[in-house]
């Protein structure tokens, strides 16, 4: 009910603390899904801050074309440049996990969604 309430842009509420998982590692996922303000919609909206600012919607736009190391570069300042100018939200916090693993075990895959090694992709080295 909560989350269906805040998609909503014309829903009156001043803050709400929720949790964000990504789809895949990848900036895109947290900082366009959750921060453009060119994508913002009347009801399923997930840029739950409403943050629609010019400036950032194109830098946004710019890094999104970017690979590699200099996509990365980009975002991280972009992500930095976004929390300390416009704050639309407050980081708590960034999971870290450390999975250990026999040396027999290869083809390990960290699966972000689920937070945890996708055992579909393991297999034994020979």
């Amino acid at each position: 009910m909560l989350v269906s309430k805040i998609g909503v842009t014309s829903e009156p509420y001043d803050i709400v603390a929720l949790g964000w998982i990504a789809d895949y590692a990848d900036p895109f996922d947290f900082i366009n899904i959750l921060l453009a303000g060119d994508k913002i919609t009347k009801t399923n909206n997930v840029n739950l801050a409403q943050f629609n600012d010019p400036t950032f919607n194109r830098q946004m736009n710019r890094a999104a074309l970017l690979t590699g190391s200099k996509r990365f570069s980009v975002y991280g300042k972009l992500d930095v440049d976004i929390s300390r100018v416009a704050a639309p939200w407050a980081s708590l916090y960034n999971a870290n996990t450390r999975e250990f693993v026999s040396s027999h075990v290869g083809c390990y895959t960290f699966q972000p969604t689920l937070g945890a090694m996708d055992l579909a992709t393991a297999c034994l080295k020979k």
